[in-house]
């Protein structure tokens, strides 16, 4: 059976961040785009204005991959929906640890 990770991830993980789209209380598509940029702890982007993957009406995803990830910490992410003129922006966050923080010692979650 394969291991689960959720927040915090391991380096070395696939974290696939999502997103759903509502208008007027209804999963929406915007016109233009659905886009995601991710900033690590450092304030440095690692991804930027990614287009995200449509899953069905309104529900968009994006698998970022942890391999070879050397900054561990609180990454940023930033959703941006685009349609025509009008942007909205919604921010979320994950923690990234280095495999080591598990072996032998407590984490404060």
């Amino acid at each position: 059976m394969p291991i689960v990770y959720t927040d915090p991830f391991i380096v070395g993980s696939t974290i696939i961040c999502s997103i759903s789209i509502y208008q007027n209380g209804l999963l929406y598509d915007p016109s233009t785009s659905v886009t995601i940029s991710i900033i690590d702890p450092t304030g440095t982007p690692v991804v930027s204005n990614q287009v995200m993957i449509r899953d069905s009406v309104g529900v968009y995803h994006y698998n970022f991959q942890t391999t070879g990830i050397i900054v561990f910490g609180v990454y940023t992410v930033i959703y941006t929906a685009t349609d025509g003129s009008m942007v909205s922006i919604q921010n979320d966050n994950f923690k990234l640890l280095n495999v080591n923080s598990f072996i032998g010692s407590n984490i404060n979650l």
